[in-house]
């Protein structure tokens, strides 16, 4: 089976599935794994030498300061309106013309087909 799996670029979202990625391989799956390439030195060698690394998206730093642009937000005290831009783009995409010129961050709609096409994983509808 082909698996991908997804996370935000930081440690506590990456790391709790190495040992998932790690039991996945060791089963015989093909695993990947697709995240900004910004952590990778970090939390590469905590994965298992199998998982294919699919680079998508901006480190958390840079999507916040898009979310911010957009909502005039101060990124280091975030409001539930900048978090929900953040959160909410990683959901929807894009939501207004202008907007899609934003770069694209881990979420990003583009970044995500780009893997699920590379990896093709089972299950893909």
């Amino acid at each position: 089976m082909r698996i991908l799996f997804s996370a935000t670029p930081a440690y506590g979202h990456v790391l709790p599935l190495a040992p998932l990625m790690q039991a996945a391989v060791a089963a015989g799956h093909a695993v990947a794994l697709t995240t900004s390439a910004g952590v990778r030195d970090q939390v590469g060698p905590e994965l298992a030498a199998e998982v294919e690394w699919l680079a998508a998206g901006a480190m958390p730093m840079e999507f916040s300061q898009d979310a911010a642009r957009r909502t005039g937000a101060d990124p280091f005290h975030p409001s539930p309106e900048l978090i929900g831009e953040i959160f909410g783009r990683f959901a929807r995409g894009p939501r207004r013309r202008r907007d899609a010129r934003a770069r694209p961050h881990v979420g990003s709609r583009p970044g995500r087909v780009r893997s699920l096409r590379r990896h093709r994983p089972d299950g893909r509808r």
